[in-house]
């Protein structure tokens, strides 16, 4: 059965778990109950205004129709092996050379700095790269780059976040502890152990940060420790 795990981060930058769900599919009514559960136990999530995740067609039309308010960031990192995927030799008809060239302008595309410079990297790639690659950004990219452009509108409330590396390094944690096809019970047991483990450091963390306090001595910048 599949893991969803929602994770959020705190006013101290710590992450925390905030629901995690098996489900017994991925399908569309499967997940838009999981996030009407979620809203139903968690009201607060009215407030949710960006959300972060892959380019699952399905998981992206269930989180924009049920948080309307929110905008949906796609990782950097996602975009960027989607890319190296979808644009090859063998599904594009391009050589090497062409490949190479195409994703080296595609890394500007994502890093560009205002709507201008995107503009400008997407019609070098027009001018340069093959058709066949200019036709798939325009097609799957272009409509939505407000969800994986840096320079446009990413940073809003993203809070500096441009990866879903916080899931991630959680997700292998999950996988050193629990074992593919375990029971229920035995993924219960050592879940809990898990995320305990994980709460306890991130409270130690956040005390150390709310114990800090910074003073300036001849232009210089101290972080003194009140324990």
């Amino acid at each position: 059965m599949p893991l969803y795990v929602i994770m959020i981060e705190d006013s101290l930058g710590q992450s925390e778990v905030a629901a995690i769900c098996l489900l017994n599919s991925e399908e569309k009514p499967v997940l838009q109950h999981l996030i009407k559960c979620f809203q139903k136990h968690n009201p607060d999530s009215s407030g949710i205004k960006v959300i972060m995740a892959d380019k699952d067609i399905v998981e992206r039309d269930v989180f924009k129709e049920e948080f309307p308010d929110a905008s949906l960031l796609i990782c950097k990192f996602h975009v960027l092996r989607t890319f190296n995927r979808e644009i090859t030799t063998e599904k594009m008809g391009i050589s090497s050379a062409q490949r190479y060239v195409a994703l080296e302008l595609i890394q500007k595309l994502v890093h560009s700095s205002s709507e201008e410079d995107y503009n400008a990297n997407l019609k070098l790639i027009e001018t340069t790269c093959p058709r066949q690659i200019f036709n798939y950004i325009d097609t799957n990219w272009h409509n939505i780059r407000n969800e994986w452009v840096l320079g446009l509108t990413y940073f809003e409330g993203s809070l500096m976040n441009t990866t879903n590396n916080r899931i991630e390094s959680f997700n292998q944690k999950l996988k050193q502890v629990i074992k593919l096809y375990s029971g229920l019970d035995l993924f219960f047991e050592n879940f809990i152990s898990l995320i305990g483990t994980l709460r306890n450091e991130r409270d130690y963390k956040g005390s150390v940060e709310i114990q800090k306090s910074t003073c300036s001595y001849k232009g210089n910048e101290y972080h003194i420790y009140r324990i």
